[in-house]
């Protein structure tokens, strides 16, 4: 594969079906928590997720997720 190619494919793994991307006001963040987080969440106390998935609201499609530390901490 050529340095075009991986490059488009890079580019258009983080686009949604309509090419929106994270930024986008229609591209929601869904943060994913593990069941001890849940527990934690339920317990009236804070948790980081495991994950943040990145969903297109008008495509429903799931395009991206972040497993960052810095970033994950920022839904806290």
């Amino acid at each position: 594969m050529t340095e075009p190619e991986a490059t488009a494919l890079a580019s258009k793994a983080q686009t949604c079906a309509c090419g929106h991307r994270r930024d986008h006001p229609d591209v929601r963040a869904l943060p994913r928590y593990g069941f001890g987080a849940m527990v934690l969440l339920m317990a009236g106390a804070s948790a980081t997720p495991k994950r943040i998935d990145y969903r297109c609201t008008r495509c429903s499609e799931v395009f991206d997720a972040a497993t960052d530390p810095d970033e994950r901490a920022h839904y806290r």
